[in-house]
C-alpha cells in the first residue's frame, strides 16, 4: 500500500508556498490575467526565495563532491574541471573562485576566462 502522507519538511514546503502565494502573487493575479502579461517579477521573486540560503559555491563543491572531482593537478585536468562546472550550469565567477582557491596558476586562469567569454 502507498502512503501519500507527507512529510515534516513536504508540509513545510507547502506551507512556504501557500503563504508565497498568499503575500506576493493574490495581490497581484488579478492584474496580470487583465492585462495578459507576463508575471516575472513574481516569478523573480519566487526563484529569489527559494536560492536565497543556497551557495552556488556550495553547490558546486557538492557536485564535485559526487562526480569525484579533485584539486586538479595540471592544465589540463584544471580545464576539464572548468568545462564540467559550466555544462553543470555553475556561474563563471563560482567556478574561478574554486579554482584560484586551489592556487592554479595565473595563466591557466587566463587562457580559461578567455574560452568562458568566447
Amino acid at each position: 500500500m502507498v502512503d501519500f502522507t507527507l512529510t515534516d519538511e513536504q508540509r513545510s514546503m507547502r506551507e512556504m508556498a501557500h503563504d508565497f502565494a498568499e503575500k506576493e502573487i493574490r495581490p497581484v493575479a488579478w492584474e496580470y490575467d487583465r492585462e495578459g502579461t507576463w508575471p516575472g517579477e513574481v516569478i523573480e521573486k519566487a526563484v529569489a526565495s527559494v536560492y536565497d540560503d543556497i551557495s552556488d559555491e556550495k553547490q558546486a563543491r557538492a557536485y564535485m563532491h559526487r562526480k569525484r572531482l579533485q584539486k586538479p593537478e595540471n592544465q589540463k585536468q584544471a580545464a576539464r574541471i572548468f568545462r564540467q562546472l559550466t555544462r553543470a550550469g555553475f556561474a563563471s565567477k563560482t567556478i574561478f573562485k574554486i579554482l584560484k582557491q586551489w592556487n592554479i596558476d595565473d595563466e591557466t586562469l587566463t587562457a580559461l576566462e578567455e574560452e568562458a567569454e568566447s
